[in-house]
């Protein structure tokens, strides 16, 4: 994953979440479900203007449900 794979959707969560992290979660999740770690394939940090900043950082203990890849570069 590199930051040209930053969609719209997570630029704008995190111009929501200034000073936090955004999540790249795998599965169809709503927004009061509960994500299991093994669901978040990783993250990016979002500095205090709610820019996405630096790496993706992968998650270690991601888990790709049976069926899934990763979408194409």
């Amino acid at each position: 994953m590199t930051d040209r794979d930053v969609s719209p959707a997570l630029v704008a969560e995190a111009r929501a979440r200034p000073g936090g992290w955004v999540y790249q979660i795998v599965g169809s999740y709503g927004p009061q479900d509960a994500v299991p770690p093994t669901a978040i394939q990783g993250a990016w940090k979002v500095d205090d203007n709610g820019e996405i900043e630096g790496e993706f950082i992968p998650n270690p203990n991601f888990v790709a449900p049976p069926g899934w890849t990763p979408p194409a570069r």
